[in-house]
């Protein structure tokens, strides 16, 4: 579990960073600029620990990985642009009831009624959270904010591509996994984001190079957990971004959160690190059969 907590941790301060860089730069560039840093980054190591079996650029579970990453770190930094921190940890924060919903339907683990309770739960939570984040951005509907229900969609691109990567990574080692979504990734957002890519200041460069290594870290650090342990069980771990997203937020950006959000927030906290325990399922299990 050693390496999902320092995930979390890696994962945390690189939305620090993200949310430091100038509102101006489109999202597509901050995307792009995180994905070609970390090929950067990655290449000195990957000609170093490269395996013969980890020159696969064209696997499938690169291509899906790239695909719900992208969208995923597309919908996380538009919400980082466009949200208080705490909000944005918040809702990222619901991710787990997304991999408990894939994992049941793509059969990829048994999922009992217990975990279909916390699923639902969560979702209530997400929704409370949405319901106080209409104020913060310029795209609102009449009940809740757009930008917070993209935040939503990154969240549940993250949930299912945790469990593809549960099913479809055996045989292939992390740093090849972390590698390849880095270069898809950066192959894909390149188009999006057009020549913006070259007017972006040194000091916003040195924010996002500093986002995409730790990035590079949470991915490396999370694929390894994620080949040690069940994607459910990994997923329940994220209960420490909550906490800490409210606390970094209001350390670097002085945010408090609405007492919707906060209130979406302890909900979630409750279902995600209280409901998701194998006891109080097995426990759940017993009263509502399985």
């Amino acid at each position: 579990m050693h390496f999902i907590y320092s995930a979390m941790l890696a994962s945390a301060f690189m939305d620090v960073a993200i949310k430091m860089v100038s509102p101006d730069v489109p999202t597509w560039t901050l995307v792009t600029w995180r994905w070609a840093i970390a090929v950067l980054f990655l290449c000195p190591v990957v000609v170093w620990r490269f395996r013969p079996g980890d020159w696969r650029p064209c696997d499938k579970v690169h291509l899906c990985r790239s695909l719900l990453n992208g969208f995923g770190v597309f919908c996380l930094f538009h919400a980082l642009q466009n949200l208080p921190l705490a909000v944005v940890s918040t809702v990222f924060f619901a991710e787990p009831v997304f991999t408990t919903l894939f994992a049941g339907v793509l059969k990829q683990e048994r999922v009992t009624r217990a975990d279909w309770l916390v699923s639902v739960l969560g979702f209530l939570g997400v929704a409370t959270v949405l319901l106080g984040t209409r104020q913060h951005g310029a795209l609102a509907w009449a009940w809740f904010d757009v930008d917070a229900g993209i935040a939503v969609l990154g969240a549940a691109s993250f949930g299912l591509a945790t469990v593809i990567t549960r099913r479809l990574a055996q045989g292939h080692s992390p740093l090849a996994l972390a590698f390849w979504l880095a270069v898809c990734s950066t192959l894909i957002g390149a188009p999006m984001a057009g020549r913006e890519l070259l007017q972006v200041s040194a000091p916003d460069l040195l924010l996002l190079a500093t986002a995409a290594v730790l990035g590079s870290a949470f991915g490396l650090l999370w694929v390894a957990g994620l080949k040690r342990i069940p994607a459910s069980t990994a997923a329940s771990a994220r209960y420490v971004t909550l906490p800490l997203g409210h606390l970094l937020g209001y350390l670097f950006f002085d945010e408090t959160p609405s007492p919707s959000a906060a209130l979406g927030g302890v909900m979630l906290l409750v279902v995600i690190s209280g409901l998701m325990r194998p006891a109080v399922r097995r426990r759940i299990d017993a009263v509502l059969g399985r």
